[in-house]
């Protein structure tokens, strides 16, 4: 392959790496006033350009990633489509991933410093934070899960800078491919005891892959590496570690603890989230009496890789020295490649566009699929929005003659292709479209014919939702009859005689109207004692002997003294007597 290479808006300058999905290109762009910047160019395989599972895995990675604007993530700038090549563009990495810094220190026979370790882990917390804990526009957790954090998706530049790289199969609600029970998606030695036993994994797993790679900086050597795939799935799934002090014994008790509670099996005692693991790194940030931080990572790059960073810089000047190709048309190539981007970069990172310059939404799977349809059928005309008219809404108060005079909008103008191929073929998006209307239907051809009406068997207290804790409205006695709206769920939306609409549990409606409540019966009343009649008379029956019985004997009472008696001297009669006239 000769470079450079005229690819679409970009110049490929030369080739970095090949995977099993994509190779890898650094290019470069160009802009106004001779304006140019290195990227990353990833390109989906030629073989694999029409698998649709590698193909939904490619875009599903630029979907996610573009979200995530975080400085401990790669950047992705777009998504777009060359010659039936997808591609991505992203921030290209000046330095190396964390596999060849660990290769770099093994060949040595020396162990990372644990300042430099725990730096690298601490940055590699924060942007695995910020991914877990990302929400959409509505506020609604993304639910991101990387799924493979390994040394070769944690990329150290030569300033400092430590970037989480490679969304090719990280686990989000919003995801078009999915993966199917029984495969396992991730390196092997660096996976969680939950992502290997199928379990449905969270946040916590990626805390644990984390975990494995503190290990292997700190120890130099790999924790869960078998013999061959098998065991090493036994080793992870067992999950025992050995105490990294035995293999490296400058590591301190308190940063042991760190480790191994990064790397509990069960989920529950382990570090809840990224950030957790990070704020117990930052004691093992002090280095001396300064704290470790980007500068000083920078001189242990330029100490332990000196003669490559010299290397990549003048490599990297004569490259931005290239000139495109004499056909090579900067302009030309930039307005092309707009009508073939898919996902916008920074500015436009929660937007996909389908060709045409329509902004949807990214997280539409029906567009998606209508898309992936017109890839995979390269002859049926690519899925365009059918032209509407619409008044302008820049006229104002216009008058009715200047409204009739309406034009389509931009982005709804059928394209010369449309206008070829004639009337707009279903594709996929319609096809999706009439699919949810038949499950609708068939899903509700059970009530249809059904009569709205019903009756109460029981007297209901009126809720305004289907939450046990929804208040109160009123209520309705058995019997009452009501007017059923909608059915779901167990509840039934029905309309109140008083013609408030209320939810009632759907067994305590009746088609027909219940009778009138059993009345209760009365209470029987005591039976008369029962009268025995004397026996006949007869001869006397003997006595039984009589039986001894015990008698307690008694306590005799104690004797209280009486009271004393006090007499008092009367006084004279004649003191008491009232006169005559005096009323009493």
């Amino acid at each position: 392959m000769d470079f450079p290479i005229a690819f679409g808006r970009y110049l490929l300058l030369d080739h970095i790496a090949t995977g099993g999905m994509a190779e890898v290109f650094r290019a470069k762009t160009f802009g106004v006033e001779g304006f140019e910047r290195m990227v990353a160019i990833k390109r989906i395989l030629s073989n694999l350009a029409y698998d649709a599972d590698f193909l939904n895995m490619f875009i599903d990675e630029a979907r996610i990633a573009v979200q995530l604007t975080h400085a401990n993530i790669v950047q992705i700038y777009e998504l777009g489509r060359h010659e039936e090549q997808h591609y991505i563009a992203m921030e290209y990495v000046f330095g190396r991933d964390l596999r060849q810094i660990l290769e770099h220190f093994r060949e040595e026979g020396r162990y990372i410093p644990l300042p430099a370790a725990a730096f690298i882990a601490a940055r590699m917390c924060e942007g695995l934070d910020y991914a877990h804990r990302k929400t959409d526009p509505g506020g609604r957790p993304l639910g991101v899960v990387h799924r493979d954090v390994s040394p070769q998706n944690i990329l150290v530049s030569f300033d400092g800078a430590v970037k989480i790289t490679d969304f090719g199969i990280a686990k989000a609600k919003d995801r078009v491919s999915k993966t199917e029970a029984g495969v396992l998606k991730g390196k092997l030695g660096y996976m969680s005891p939950d992502q290997m036993r199928g379990l449905n994994i969270d946040q916590r797993s990626d805390i644990f892959s984390a975990g494995i790679l503190l290990f292997e900086m700190v120890t130099g050597s790999r924790l869960f590496q078998g013999e061959s795939d098998f065991s090493t799935m036994e080793r992870v799934r067992a999950a025992k570690v050995p105490p990294p002090s035995k293999v490296n014994p400058r590591i301190t008790p308190a940063f042991e603890r760190v480790i191994l509670k990064a790397l509990t099996v069960e989920r529950e005692n382990r570090y809840q989230w990224a950030s957790e693991l990070k704020a117990d790194l930052q004691q093992f940030l002090i280095d001396g009496t300064t704290i470790y931080d980007a500068q000083h990572l920078t001189a242990e790059l330029e100490r332990e890789f000196s003669h490559d960073i010299k290397l990549g810089m003048r490599e990297i000047e004569n490259l931005m020295r290239m000139k495109p190709p004499a056909d090579f048309d900067a302009a030309g190539a930039n307005a092309a490649a707009q009508k073939e981007t898919l996902a916008g970069g920074p500015g436009n990172s929660d937007t996909i566009e389908l060709g045409l310059g329509h902004p949807t939404e990214i997280l539409d799977p029906s567009l998606l699929a209508a898309k992936l349809e017109a890839i995979r059928r390269p002859e049926a005309p690519i899925f365009e929005a059918p032209t509407v008219e619409t008044p302008r809404p820049d006229l104002g108060f216009a008058s009715q003659t200047e409204m009739s005079k309406v034009e389509p909008v931009p982005w709804l103008r059928p394209s010369p292709r449309q206008r070829q191929s004639g009337p707009l073929l279903l594709t996929a998006a319609g096809a999706v479209a009439v699919a949810a209307v038949v499950v609708a239907l068939v899903f509700t051809s059970g009530r249809q014919g059904q009569s709205p009406i019903r009756y109460l068997r029981s007297t209901q207290a009126l809720t305004t939702g289907t939450a046990p804790n929804s208040p109160h409205t009123g209520e309705l006695p058995r019997g009452t009859r009501v007017e059923v709206l909608n059915w779901t769920e167990g509840f039934a939306a029905v309309r109140a005689p008083n013609g408030k609409i209320a939810y009632l549990p759907a067994d305590s409606l009746s088609k027909t109207e219940p009778g009138p409540e059993p009345a209760v019966a009365p209470a029987p009343s005591p039976m008369p004692p029962t009268v025995t009649a004397p026996p006949a008379a007869g001869p006397a029956p003997e006595a039984e002997p009589r039986r001894k019985q015990f008698v307690r004997p008694m306590t005799p009472k104690r004797r209280v003294a009486p009271k004393a008696q006090w007499n008092l001297p009367q006084p004279p009669s004649d003191q008491w007597s009232l006169p005559e006239n005096a009323k009493p």
